[in-house]
């Protein structure tokens, strides 16, 4: 942790566009990185920094309008928790600095020219999401040895999700496996969704964090569950019942990404600020979903394991 910086003389405005406030309990953790790491830069609400959010709820189809507010508050700098986030957010500005956390695909995505020169408003911290499709499909893979056809909600909305689906199907046709698309942009879709997964008959499910996706994730875990259908998420989600998660920290990427707003603040131009990936990944798994699934765990993988829920 960085020492305790000088405290800026000047009151900022910070703009969050995000999926969910910190009275959340899912979001709350991630918050308190975040906002924890900017008192450490001397950055403390209600002091020198103007907080302006707004939060989709789920609903990604709110972005536009949401950034379109943030921008009539004309903050320093905008935070972008989603794909769908950023891509609102530049179609809003292009002079503003955007801070990504966690969004995917940056460069497919268009957002920046290369990760290690941006060179426009837009700079931040990745989640990887693209180069782990290949991961996510072997580790569900090691847990259902026979599988077939494995299940992928995503949001085609969603700049990083459509193309992480992509990068998804190309790396499970490598492996000889069928990708059953279930596409979601709202969580009143999802018994559409989970209709079309058991008529295809899938033995495992990809499910991706979006905005759009992640409100449902309750349902799809009590269908999994009941189907016996593997489950790949979030960690919090596998805390409370999905069977698996392979992902870089979350709080690791909101404090980071506290790191790059702290910069811009200060000065720095996020042309010129590389994009920063992940180092650490964490590997969490639900034994008690496991024995619901009736499915036994490699030994490797639980090896593996930073957490392991009972």
């Amino acid at each position: 942790m960085l020492p305790l910086l000088a405290q800026p003389s000047r009151v900022a405005r910070l703009g969050l566009l995000a999926t969910f406030p910190a009275t959340v309990p899912g979001a709350a953790l991630q918050w308190a990185a975040f906002f924890g790491e900017l008192v450490t830069r001397g950055w403390v609400e209600g002091r020198n920094l103007l907080v302006e959010g707004r939060y989709n709820q789920g609903h990604a189809e709110r972005d536009d309008a949401l950034a379109t507010e943030l921008w009539a508050a004309q903050p320093d700098v905008i935070l972008c928790t989603s794909s769908g986030a950023v891509d609102a957010a530049r179609r809003m500005t292009r002079t503003i600095p955007i801070v990504m956390c966690g969004v995917s695909h940056a460069v497919e995505a268009g957002f920046v020219v290369s990760m290690a020169r941006p060179g426009g408003n837009v700079t931040g911290v990745t989640n990887q999401a693209g180069d782990m499709q290949g991961k996510f499909v072997e580790m569900l893979r090691s847990v259902r040895p026979g599988m077939k056809r494995l299940g992928v909600f995503w949001s085609p909305s969603n700049v990083g999700s459509a193309l992480a689906f992509k990068d998804a199907e190309l790396a499970a046709t490598r492996m000889g496996l069928q990708v059953v698309s279930l596409p979601l942009e709202q969580a009143t879709d999802i018994e559409r969704a989970l209709q079309a997964a058991d008529r295809a008959g899938v033995q495992a499910l990809h499910v991706h964090p979006t905005p759009g996706v992640g409100p449902a994730w309750r349902r799809i875990r009590d269908w999994s569950i009941h189907h016996k259908v593997a489950t790949l998420g979030q960690a919090a989600w596998v805390r409370e019942g999905f069977l698996m998660s392979y992902w870089a920290s979350n709080t690791d990427i909101f404090r980071n990404a506290a790191g790059f707003v702290d910069r811009i603040l200060r000065g720095a131009r996020p042309a010129d600020m590389p994009v920063e990936q992940p180092t650490r990944f964490e590997l969490t798994l639900n034994l008690k979903t496991a024995r619901a699934l009736e499915l036994k765990l490699p030994q490797a993988l639980l090896l593996q394991a930073d957490e392991v829920i009972e």
